[in-house]
């Protein structure tokens, strides 16, 4: 039997595959770019700048601080299809300085910059580099000096005593060639012319030798320290109240409605054993207001015992000035007069029902005591009306100058009927 033979299939060569390779890839290659076409086309992409993302500083070493001015911005430019721009912010935006196995020293360090969006890319930033400066951090126990801004304000007879302060030591804590530029810590209180002793919380400030504050860099611990300034009276030096001593009665009708006395205080100097045993109050001088109307203004002197002035340089201080204010007493008054017509046509007639009304008044009792009847009127204004029956509102009148006031009035309406005069006409 005879054997039957295969036909012979020769095996592309080399050359042939990766002509075949070439053109795949030629035609994967036109193929992305019409379909990166066709997405630019619908949803073209946008570039566009955040100006202040700020840079994070991260994995400083254990007992290491950052000194002098450092970059706390960057500016990246973004790139994003434009679909993805109306939600696209700077919080997605994220700028990192690594300072991971940095030591003392200065160290210019790349700026990484990533953006959270899978569409988003970051074409530039700037800047690209900063300059950090790295310092040991340590601390140091410095004594808290304390200053009084306004000596000079000490009140006469009185004496500041030495400010205690509490804590009296304040912990450092910073950069080494801060915290070692310290020359002294100070805690300055202010008086004011107090004449009490001063409390307060106060902020201490570092100093250099130079009187110099040191920058910001440096941390007090505790911030803020308790400040007493003791302030003593004088063994031979008192404060006083003044106190106005007025005696009679003003006239009838009138009262005395307030008394003021300038200074309301003085400082008394004498001896100690007499100072300490004065009571809180000087009186003045009797001021005699017997029979007065009106106000009375006078500087007078101050009933002090012997061997005892008032602490001044100045010798008009030595008297005081006293103010009486006398003024009438308010009272009220009930008065009818008779209504009055004004404005009433020629030819015509007018009746008022009622004709009286009851007119309330207030004001000083002298005059209204002196007030008459017939120094008040009551008039009704009829100008223009014509004849029939109208409902007028009256107007009180009261004298010239006069400090009265118009409480009320009973009634507020009133009647007038306008008839004509028999024979005129109309």
């Amino acid at each position: 039997m005879k054997e039957q033979t295969r036909p012979f299939r020769r095996l592309p060569r080399r050359r042939e595959w990766l002509e075949y390779l070439g053109s795949g890839l030629l035609a994967l290659l036109l193929s992305l770019t019409v379909w990166v076409m066709a997405v630019y086309e619908q949803d073209p992409p946008r570039t566009d700048y955040f100006e202040r993302i700020p840079i994070r500083y991260i994995n400083l070493g254990p007992d290491l601080v950052r000194v002098g001015n450092v970059e706390e911005y960057v500016r990246v430019t973004i790139r994003a299809p434009s679909s993805a721009w109306p939600t696209l912010t700077s919080d997605a935006v994220e700028a990192t300085v690594d300072l991971q196995g940095l030591g003392v020293g200065i160290h210019n360090v790349d700026v990484k910059v990533r953006v959270h969006e899978k569409t988003a890319m970051v074409v530039q930033s700037s800047p690209v580099r900063v300059v950090v400066r790295l310092e040991e951090c340590i601390e140091r126990e410095v004594d808290v000096r304390t200053v009084v801004a306004d000596p000079e304000t000490v009140p006469l007879g009185y004496e500041m005593g030495p400010p205690q302060v509490e804590p009296q030591k304040v912990t450092l804590r910073g950069p080494r060639s801060l915290v070692e530029s310290v020359s002294e810590v100070v805690a300055t209180v202010w008086l004011r012319g107090s004449k009490t002793a001063v409390e307060s919380q106060v902020t201490p400030v570092a100093l250099d030798a130079e009187a110099r504050q040191v920058g910001d860099d440096v941390d007090l611990t505790p911030q803020t320290v308790n400040v007493m300034l003791p302030v003593m009276p004088l063994a031979e030096f008192r404060d006083l109240t003044v106190k106005a001593r007025v005696v009679g009665a003003p006239a009838a009708g009138y009262w005395v409605s307030n008394i003021s006395v300038e200074p309301a205080a003085v400082t008394v100097q004498g001896k100690p054993e007499v100072i300490r045993s004065m009571p809180a109050v000087v009186s003045t001088e009797p001021i005699d207001v017997t029979g007065v109307k009106e106000s009375v203004t006078r500087r007078v002197s101050l009933e002090l015992p012997e061997d005892v002035s008032v602490y001044s340089a100045d010798t008009s201080t030595q008297t005081v000035l006293v103010r009486v204010e006398v003024t009438p007493i308010i009272g009220g008054k009930t008065i009818q007069p008779t209504i009055e017509v004004l404005g009433l046509r020629s030819g015509l007639t007018a009746t008022i029902s009622p004709d009286t009304v009851d007119v309330i008044l207030s004001g000083p009792m002298p005059e209204l005591q002196a007030l008459q009847v017939g120094d008040v009127s009551v008039v009704v204004n009829l100008f223009g009306l014509r004849t029939g029956r109208h409902m007028v509102a009256p107007t009180v009148v009261l004298p010239e100058g006069s400090s009265l006031r118009v409480e009320g009035m009973s009634p507020e309406i009133v009647e007038v009927t306008i008839s004509q005069v028999s024979g005129g006409t109309r």
